[in-house]
């Protein structure tokens, strides 16, 4: 997520290359796998450029196309990205060596960024009121493993590590938290659609089940 001096740059024969884990010129910046994620993309991939002075705005060499499946993470999806991206890339470079890739220009009119902000610990606190059922799923899922979601509960921080969307039978008030059919459920800003948790962890506490917390703090929602 740093711009390198100009001088590094040049200096190696072949020149500086990088791997991104975008299909460039989309999500140029610091976290492309999160942004995606939370975005809903249905696809993402790697590219592998030459590093220019401007951020992630350098020739692209070759590029790899990754679909996002349902319940992929930053976690899950990174660990695919890096494994095909040490792949590819002895066969990209190994091409750009013999004189076999023409470097292709991004088109930057098009291009789109994320930053370190976007996935933060002030940007981690769920908005029930105005966050989608969909977008709070994807946000769990997003900002895995830090700084990890959360909520307040009681004046203490609820973090969330896996949830799911739930057709609820519920009028509650968007953000609240009840028990239907031994499932643990907020409600959300959509009527009878509801958060699942899965999985979770009480300020001061250790990460745990739902079934615990159920089991632990149940008598008190």
């Amino acid at each position: 997520g740093e711009i390198v001096p100009g001088f590094f740059l040049e200096y190696p024969r072949y020149k500086s290359i990088n791997v991104h884990f975008s299909l460039l010129p989309k999500y140029r910046g610091a976290v492309p796998i999160q942004k995606a994620i939370l975005d809903g993309e249905k696809e993402t991939g790697i590219s592998i450029m030459l590093m220019s002075k401007g951020l992630d705005e350098g020739d692209i060499l070759s590029t790899y196309k990754e679909k996002i499946i349902k319940k992929d993470s930053n976690q899950t999806l990174r660990k695919r990205l890096v494994k095909k991206s040490a792949e590819i890339l002895g066969d990209t470079l190994e091409e750009w060596i013999k004189g076999k890739i023409k470097p292709k220009k991004q088109d930057s009119d098009i291009a789109t960024y994320c930053w370190k902000k976007d996935i933060s610990k002030e940007n981690a606190q769920i908005n029930w009121d105005s966050m989608s059922p969909e977008y709070i799923e994807r946000m769990v899922r997003a900002f895995l493993p830090w700084p990890v979601v959360w909520t307040l509960l009681d004046g203490k921080r609820l973090k969330l590590f896996n949830v799911d969307i739930f057709q609820c039978n519920t009028d509650k008030e968007a953000g609240e938290l009840f028990i239907e059919d031994n499932n643990l459920l907020f409600s959300t800003k959509e009527k009878n659609v509801c958060i699942k948790i899965n999985e979770l962890q009480v300020e001061g506490k250790k990460k745990m089940l739902a079934q615990e917390f159920i089991n632990g703090f149940g008598d008190h929602l």
